[in-house]
Formats: C-alpha cells, structure tokens, sequence
C-alpha cells in the first residue's frame, strides 16, 4: 500500500511536469496560433485566485508582451525616421529620374537604409540663374537642392557729359561680378563755327571743340583773289609790297604801287604770316575797297589816309591797334566794322571813333573829323564803350553793338542827331551819364535784359522818344535821366528799382500815366517820400507846381505804406491804384487832392478796412473805391 501511494505521487508529479510543458509550448513564445493571434489562452485563465503553477504561466506571458512592445516601437521610429529623411528631398534615381517621398519612402523601407555624404556644388550660381548642389548615396541614388541666384554686386558711376569727340553718359550702374551694364553712351552734336576756315586751296566749316571739318571744297576767286564762297583772301593784288621783319617772323605791307582799285591784302608773305599794314602804306591811294585778312594784328598811321574812294571797310577781330589818322580824309566812307572803338582794344585812352579819323580825344569840334557820309558803325568785339565814343557823330544813323559790350560810357552817343533807333545788348549792365543826351531823333531803344543802371541824363532831351521799356534788371535811375522826353505819355518803372534820383522826369510836359513801385526815393522809405521827388519838387509844399498837368494816373505796385504828405495838393490826379500790399496810409497823404474821383484797390474791402489811414485824407475815403484791381 506503501509503495502505491508512492507511485501515485510520482505519477502527478510527472503529469503535473507534462501539463507545464505543454503551457510552455503553447505560449506566444512557441505557441500556437490562438496566442499568436492575440486570444486568451483557456488554460491560462482556468486559476482565477493565481495559484502558484497559474502565476508562472502568467509571469512568462508578460515577459513576451513586453518584448514585442519594445521591439514594435524601435520599428516605427526606425520607418518614421526613413520616412522624415525621404519627404526632406527629393530622391534621385541612378538612372537620373527623381522619385516621389513616397516612393523614395518604400524604397527605404524596402530597401536599406540610405546613407548620403556632403553636399557637392555641381553648378555654381550666377547673378542672374541659379546653381545647384547635390549629395549621393552608397548605393547610387542622388538628391539635388537649388542654389538661390546671386543678384548684382553694384556699383554706381556718376555721369559725364558728353562732347562732339568724348563719349558721355547719363549716371549708370554696374555688377562688379558680371558684365552687367546700364552705360548707354553718346555724343554731342559739333559745333560748327559760323564762319569758313580756309587755305590756300580750299574752305570748309570746322567743329570749335574737336576740330571736325565738314563741306570742305574748293575756292572760287574773282579778280582779286577773294573767294566768291567763302569770302577770304585766297590771292592777293599784285603791286602790294611786303617786307620781312624780325628775321622773317613775320611780315610788313609798307606799299603799293599797283593800280588795281580793289585791293585784297595777303595773309602769308615768304611763309610768314603779315601781321601789319604799315604807316602810310596805302595812304593817298586810289583805292575803292580794300580786303584785310584775320592775319593783321596792327593797322599803322596814316595806313588809308586820303583813299578819298573807299566807301566801306571791315577791320578784322584779330586786330588790337589802329593807329591815329588811319582813315584820315576818307570822305567817302559809309560803312564801317570795327572789333572796338578808337585807338586800341581794351584800353581806354584815345576810345573814340574820332581818334582814327585824326582828333585827339572827344570834346569840343571831334566831330568834324569824321566824314558826314559816315552812316553805319557795327562794333564786334568791345567790351565796353568808352566816354565820348561817338560823340556828336551827327551823321551816323545806324549802330550794332554784337560783341558783349558791358557798359555805356558817358557822353557815348551825346548828340547823334542821326540815330533813330538803337539795340542794346543784354551783356549791357550801365548806361552812363549823359550817354544818349540830345539824340533828339532816337525814336526806338531796346534797353537789353542785363542793364542795373542807368544813370543821370542819360537820356536827356531826347525828345522823339514816345516809349520806352525799362527792364526788370533796373535797380537804380539817376537825376533826370529821362528829363524833358517830352514825347512819352506813359511809363512804368518796374519792381526792381530800389532808388530813384531825384527830378528823374522833369520836363516831361506830356506825360499822362506812371507807375511805379513806391513813392519817392528809396524803397525802404529813407530820403524823399513825396511825389513830386520824381519831378524835382525838394519838398512836398509846392510840390504840385512841378508835376504836369497832363499826369492823371499814378500806379503804384509793391509799396507798403504811403507817407504822410505823399501826395498833398496834387489836385491834377483823378485816379490812383493802391496795392494790396499797403498797410498804413499817413497823415495828410491825399489832402487836397481834389481831383481824386476813384481809387483802385488791388485786395478785398475787408482788406481794405483793415489799412490804418491817417488823418485828413477825407478825399481818398470819398472817392469811388474798386476792389481786387491789378493794374499791371
């Protein structure tokens, strides 16, 4: 019975060893396909209170769950982390096509894990097109990333201007990589002179700046050599007689023994240049016309005295000398065209047209050395007219001014009864006292835009004159320097003028109308303040006397303020403009005026109000008043 007990446990312990086995083959470990697929095992859960074979099944479950988890979880991250590297870029087949991330994805996956080394510039980029890089794996495949373009590296460039032989251009802009270039270069047009330059075979136009020739061609002469085109000197007359001086530097005409009654004087003698016509060298000559070159720099004494035949001349610009009794006894001159007046050019002394004639200086009868048949004088290089230019050269009628003559001197044209008209310069900017005094027959005068000044008397007594215009240039106006123009019946003296000389028109009989820009003398309201100033009344008492009776209309412009007096007992005016300008109007201003109908007021009536009139001006205040008048 003993040993039957003992085989029985023995035999449980064996079955007991047996069923533990079968567990263990069973479980997901080695198990079969209901633990694989997730099921519960049925002799797993047959022991709910966990008895100690139940908790060693249960211990070797959690073991295995545990490991499948952990070993899951490094697959997903090892799949996204493929998957991140794949959707950064593309991927490029060997064969040179690119995948999608998708598909470079399961390629990965499927696969191997790709590994790419350092990024290669394969195409460097440029300033205008991108470049590219890429990197490769071990197993072929390639990724490529664009290379963003590189943009101009610029570089400013001022502008130069352009001349007719330099290239210019407007301001521009340069890459310092490439060759980008916003330059667009040009030209200036030539600058032809106006006249031709010659030689001994031809003429053409030559550009100042670069020297460009252009209509080039051949002279055509007359019988005096001159050319029928370009009106130069190509052969001179025979019987001229040069001499070399200086050891041949230059050359001299000192005669001539032809009998031609045209004359063309050579520019060259021997190879040297003739720079003189020499005292006496064709004095007493019958000679009608005489051509000088732009050779000659000095014209001797005596050098056409007696051509009692020639009627006109042309002194070139190249001469600075000219010397005294030249023309001497030409009593047939008509025309003549000088660069300057008198003896030399620049200098003052002996600045007279009546020094080439003979005379010593202006003055007294120089007059009479010049030829009454004198009618037209063209100055063409002067910089200034000097005292007593022309004075009482009563027979000239006509005067050009067309170098830049700057100023007018005193007495320049005192009594050239002649001159009806006359233009001057805008590069003019005085007129001297005395300057057009008594040329009772200038009827026109173009004052130019350049004059500041103009001084007194300067055109005293010219009584044809009936307008004139001053220009806006004018700052100062002298002590009657338009006394007794009897012909003007309206004049306007503008803004600009600062100061106004006393008795500017005294003996201006006729005239009807003024405007000015202030009262008096002074701008800023110093010295005289009266109306009578401008017609040589010293005060306001009395001054009506002065003024003309024919004057009804004053304008005044850009005045501030009327002082006390301006315009007391001026009992001929009838109608007066006030500017908006002014603020205050004096004491006694308009006392007296009985005469005043209406006054022009160039702002509002409000404005108006608001001007502080003095007392006793009951006149003004009575008149007719129209608003927002400008006279000008």
């Amino acid at each position: 019975m003993k040993k039957i007990l003992i085989f029985t446990l023995i035999l449980l312990l064996c079955l007991s060893m047996f069923i533990s086995c079968g567990m263990l083959i069973s479980s997901p470990l080695g198990g079969d396909e209901s633990q694989m697929s997730g099921e519960p095992s049925s002799e797993g859960n047959q022991d709910p209170t966990g008895d100690d074979e139940g908790n060693g099944d249960n211990s070797v479950d959690n073991l295995t769950e545990e490991s499948t988890e952990k070993d899951d979880e490094e697959s997903r991250e090892t799949a996204e982390s493929s998957s991140e590297q794949v959707t950064e870029e593309s991927v490029q087949k060997p064969d040179g096509t690119e995948n999608s991330s998708e598909e470079s994805s399961n390629d990965s996956t499927e696969d191997h894990e790709h590994s790419y080394g350092d990024w290669i510039v394969t195409r460097d980029p440029s300033c205008t097109v991108e470049g590219e890089k890429e990197r490769r794996c071990s197993c072929g495949e390639t990724r490529t990333k664009p290379i963003d373009a590189l943009g101009h590296d610029t570089v400013h460039h001022a502008a130069k201007a352009p001349t007719c032989s330099d290239a210019g251009w407007d301001a521009y802009e340069t890459c310092a990589r490439c060759g980008y270039s916003t330059k667009a270069e040009r030209y200036a047009p030539h600058s032809w002179k106006t006249e031709y330059t010659f030689n001994r075979e031809y003429h053409w136009y030559e550009c100042s700046v670069c020297g460009a020739e252009d209509a080039k061609e051949s002279h055509e002469t007359d019988s005096n050599g001159c050319c029928l085109i370009c009106n130069q000197i190509v052969n001179s007359t025979s019987g001229i007689v040069y001499e070399l001086r200086e050891n041949g530097a230059y050359a001299v005409v000192v005669d001539y023994t032809g009998t031609e009654t045209s004359v063309t004087v050579s520019d060259v003698y021997e190879g040297a240049p003739v720079k003189v016509i020499g005292d006496n060298a064709f004095k007493d000559k019958s000679i009608t016309k005489v051509i000088i070159p732009n050779s000659i720099e000095t014209i001797g004494k005596h050098a056409f005295a007696g051509c009692s035949g020639l009627k006109s001349i042309t002194v070139p610009d190249s001469v600075t000398s000219i010397g005294q009794h030249a023309f001497y006894n030409c009593s047939s001159l008509e025309s003549m065209t000088l660069p300057f007046v008198g003896e030399n050019k620049g200098n003052a002394k002996n600045a007279c047209l009546a020094y080439i004639f003979g005379a010593d200086g202006y003055g007294g009868n120089s007059n009479r050395y010049v030829p009454q048949s004198l009618k037209k004088i063209v100055i063409t290089e002067s910089v200034s007219l000097e005292d007593g230019a022309f004075y009482a050269c009563a027979g000239i009628e006509t005067v050009e001014l067309v170098g830049g003559v700057t100023s007018i001197g005193k007495y320049a044209f005192y009594s050239c009864t002649g001159i009806e008209s006359i233009k001057l310069p805008d590069s003019v900017k005085s007129i001297g006292n005395f300057a057009f005094q008594y040329c009772t027959r200038l009827k026109n005068i173009d004052l130019g835009n350049g004059v500041t000044e103009i001084m007194g008397n300067a055109f005293d007594g010219c009584t044809a004159i009936t307008d004139i215009t001053i220009p806006e240039s004018v700052e100062t106006i002298g002590s009657g320097a338009f006394k007794n123009c009897t012909g003007i019946k309206d004049i306007t003296i503008p803004d600009s003028v600062t100061t106004i000389v006393g008795g500017v028109f005294v003996g201006c009989t006729n005239l009807e109308r003024i405007s000015i820009p202030f009262i008096g003398e002074k701008k800023d309201g110093t010295g005289a303040t009266h109306i009578g100033h401008l017609f040589g009344a010293g005060a306001y008492r009395g001054q009506n006397s002065y003024i003309p009776t024919s004057l009804k209309t004053v304008v005044i412009t850009s005045a501030e303020s009327i002082a006390e007096n301006a315009f007391r007992d001026c009992n001929n005016f009838t109608r007066i403009f006030i500017p908006k300008s002014v603020t205050s109007i004096g004491d006694k201003a308009f006392s007296g005026c009985t005469g005043i109908t209406d006054v022009y007021y160039g702002g509002t009536a409000s404005e108006w109000d608001m001007i502080s009139i003095g007392a006793t001006n009951d006149k003004l205040k009575n008149a007719t008043i129209t608003y927002n008048c400008d006279p000008r």
